[in-house]
């Protein structure tokens, strides 16, 4: 008989009471402390939503700063910076003449109600022009209302000089 069961043994006798109920009053007590244990765990959190996502298509020469890339068919007509919203997500759009050899990039802030995107431009740059279309999804934007702003930064052609940072557009948008 190991040492728990003599206390046991001992302790039933002291209280008159038969070995096996104080088993099941100990089993029993046991459970109970379990269920409420479980019953007070915190709830299993719902799938988070997933964090504001950018995706950048890019045609034309803007592609890569070897000036090698695709050529974008069509009529080349420059296109004034854009933003519309597609359910959860903000598309920024634009078509552009520009130096060739430059490629653009994209970051993006997000700050309380404030959206800021950046095209971030790089390259030496040819002696030549050419055409480029922008598109820049930002998918996954809680719902509220939001000022965007769009940005043109970067580095000078041919240089590791700063370009001088420009306003390409600011919009109030809804997001449902």
């Amino acid at each position: 008989m190991d040492l728990f069961e003599k206390f046991v043994k001992i302790r039933c006798k002291k209280q008159h009471m038969n070995h096996s109920r104080w088993s099941r009053q100990a089993v029993n007590s046991l459970l109970l402390l379990v269920l409420l244990a479980g019953c007070s765990a915190p709830a299993t959190p719902s799938p988070s939503t997933p964090e504001p996502r950018l995706s950048p298509t890019v045609k034309g020469c803007a592609e890569t700063d070897q000036g090698m890339a695709s050529r974008v068919p069509g009529d080349e007509n420059e296109q004034e910076p854009s933003i519309e919203v597609i359910g959860n997500s903000l598309r920024y759009t634009r078509a552009l003449q520009h130096q060739c050899c430059r490629k653009v990039e994209f970051e993006h802030e997000i700050q309380g109600a404030d959206i800021t995107l950046y095209e971030v431009w790089s390259g030496e740059g040819c002696r030549c022009e050419c055409f480029s279309e922008i598109q820049v999804d930002l998918e996954f934007i809680p719902a509220g209302n939001y000022l965007v702003r769009v940005y043109e930064r970067g580095t000078q052609p041919g240089s590791s000089e700063p370009m001088e940072q420009k306003l390409l557009i600011s919009v109030e948008i809804s997001v449902p």
